[in-house]
């Protein structure tokens, strides 16, 4: 019998142990599934699919799958992710919000309101928002005209090489320095020299 209470609290702690291990490996497992997909969600859906829809008259979920796909193909990837243009444009509306707010507060007190009062708090509160909204609104017209490139470049790069050769080995050249792997793996050496497309043929020529 001493032997039998001496063994029992050894084996309830294992039991009780083994149980712990379980439902951490079982949380841990829920955990991986839930990034898992927040990832796949993430990586779906992207303001650079509505570009894809406005230009492939695509569904919203086949222009997602349609512009991963494409830029996994192309080597963007890596281009894609250091793209800091909308975490700058997002300080910018934090910016212009505040500075409405500061606005607004200045006027609060111009007009007589206590610096305490429901009115300067009401009034401050809506210049921050009004602001950082009216930013925001002008602003997304320069993150799609940034995402239009990335997709109209990634889709058909020759378009661009034929109608504005200029503006397409600038782009390329900046490419290169900075995304050489990027450039490599979507076809275009580093090395490559550009080459102009043909000049079209004249009337002249037409007629002959």
């Amino acid at each position: 019998s001493i032997g039998g209470r001496v063994h029992t609290p050894s084996l309830s702690s294992q039991s009780q142990s083994s149980t712990q291990s379980k439902i951490k490996k079982f949380v841990i497992e829920c955990l991986l599934v839930v990034l898992s997909v927040l990832d796949r969600a993430v990586t779906y859906f992207n303001h650079y699919a509505f570009c894809y829809v406005a230009i492939s008259e695509m569904s919203f979920i086949q222009a997602s799958r349609s512009v991963v796909h494409l830029f996994s193909s192309k080597g963007f990837t890596t281009l894609i992710n250091d793209n800091l243009l909308d975490n700058i444009l997002t300080m910018g509306h934090v910016v212009v919000g505040i500075l409405s707010m500061f606005i607004a507060y200045c006027y609060c007190l111009v007009v007589g309101f206590g610096p305490h009062s429901i009115e300067t708090f009401i009034l401050t509160c809506g210049g921050l928002v009004t602001g950082y909204l009216m930013c925001m609104l002008t602003l997304n017209v320069v993150s799609s005209a940034t995402s239009t490139v990335y997709v109209c470049f990634a889709e058909n790069s020759l378009s661009l090489q034929t109608h504005h050769p200029e503006h397409y080995e600038y782009l390329l050249s900046k490419w290169r320095k900075f995304y050489p792997e990027s450039m490599l793996s979507s076809g275009t050496r580093s090395d490559q020299p550009y080459v102009p497309p043909p000049a079209p043929p004249s009337s002249s020529s037409l007629k002959n």
